[in-house]
């Protein structure tokens, strides 16, 4: 005894592509995904099933003018099943992994193939950096049929059920054990004739290699305590830093800080250090490679005070003249000389001193004509004060 039910079916399919539209035998459907969208809900009726037999429905299929078919496998009514679809279209690979790792250690990379056929076959290949198209190192070959979990929601004569078409991605493990250096990781469909073949390539570094010439730098201000840390880094970078103050005592101990890189290879690194936490004469360096290889060292802590400065910038007239090479006095406010400018060829000079009150004084004996003035200057200050030169001093100077 056999029965044949009409069963209603809403296919949840995934894609990384537009797909302008979709032909489900009499059912006309259009949507549209991009690459982030996870599924897109469709719908499609008139499938035939009988009862206690494994049905397999054939259904065209039209993606981009493309045909295929849509195929449903499984014993109905059950709760399990296995669904499969396939259609023609230009396939095309990508592979996620990272720049690096570390001898043994496997580069973890996904594989992400999309409009790929059941019979297609892909093989994963290892090359040196420059190797070109010779042997590869290590080589695989990877299944690419697609497989769909459907679930049955209901049985009977208006029996429905979901379909899920996962989007299958392969996770591997590619080998490190080719030495250090500049590799290459390719994935392609295996070719058969008249149909496209598709290719993706990643290049990534194995790396033992750790930071060196390390050297830490405390610019102590007033204000603030920056900590600057400077290396040479293995071929892969630096990913991170970790600095541990070294204390005297194991009750001194703090939580390790972390310093922010200002280049992109992880060469210099800085770090805002902690008004509540002594400035320690040694630090303890944490790192992690590109390759993911983490290293420690100690290291001195070199103390460097910077004193606050302003800047006082001017010029030396005669008139509408500038007046090169004139000698520029700078005095304290109490009179006594500090510095010396010579001026350039457009009479410019130039002082850079810690914050406070100041005198400038300069003369041209050919004219027997001098200038003078009181300057004040704030901390990142740049004061502007121009001479020009009289007969007589300015009062008060």
């Amino acid at each position: 005894f056999a029965m044949e039910f009409a069963p209603s079916v809403r296919l949840e399919l995934t894609t990384d592509q537009a797909i302008s539209l979709i032909d489900f035998g009499n059912s006309r459907l259009q949507n549209t995904m991009t690459w982030d969208q996870a599924s897109t809900s469709l719908f499609a009726e008139n499938l035939r099933f009988t009862e206690g037999e494994p049905p397999v429905s054939m259904i065209p299929i039209s993606v981009n003018g493309d045909g295929g078919y849509f195929e449903l496998e499984g014993r109905f009514p059950r709760r399990s099943g296995t669904v499969k679809l396939l259609w023609d279209q230009q396939p095309r690979l990508r592979i996620r992994a990272g720049d690096a790792t570390t001898p043994g250690s496997a580069l973890q990379a996904m594989i992400e193939s999309r409009n790929l056929d059941d019979q297609d076959g892909l093989v994963v290949e290892v090359f040196g950096a420059s190797d070109g198209h010779g042997a590869p190192l290590w080589k695989s070959r990877l299944n690419t049929s697609r497989q769909i979990v459907c679930n049955f929601e209901s049985a009977g004569a208006n029996a429905t059920f979901a379909v899920n078409a996962m989007r299958r991605d392969w996770n591997l493990a590619i080998p490190s054990d080719f030495g250090t250096g500049e590799y290459r990781v390719c994935v392609s469909t295996i070719h058969n004739v008249g149909k496209p073949k598709a290719f993706a390539e990643h290049r990534f570094l194995i790396d033992d290699g750790v930071p060196s010439n390390l050297q830490a730098r405390a610019d102590v201000s007033p204000e603030k305590t920056v900590l600057n840390v400077a290396c040479v880094p293995s071929v892969s970078g630096n990913i991170s830093l970790s600095v541990i103050p070294v204390a005297v005592t194991a009750a001194e101990k703090v939580k390790p800080l972390i310093a922010l890189p200002i280049d992109s290879t992880g060469s210099r690194w800085q770090l805002n250090w902690p008004a509540a936490i002594p400035l320690p004469e040694q630090v303890e360096l944490a790192f992690v490679t590109g390759a993911g290889k983490e290293f420690r060292s100690t290291c001195d802590v070199r103390v460097q005070k910077i004193v606050p400065t302003g800047k006082i910038v001017g010029q030396v007239m005669e008139g509408s003249i500038a007046q090169p090479q004139l000698t520029v006095t700078l005095r304290s406010s109490a009179g006594v000389d500090l510095a010396k400018y010579m001026t350039d060829d457009r009479g410019r000079f130039e002082f850079v001193v810690p914050p406070g009150n100041y005198q400038l004084f300069t003369n041209k004996a050919a004219t027997r004509r001098q200038a003078a003035m009181q300057v004040s200057v704030g901390q990142d200050e740049v004061r502007k004060a121009d001479l020009n030169l009289q007969r007589t001093p300015p009062s008060g100077v």
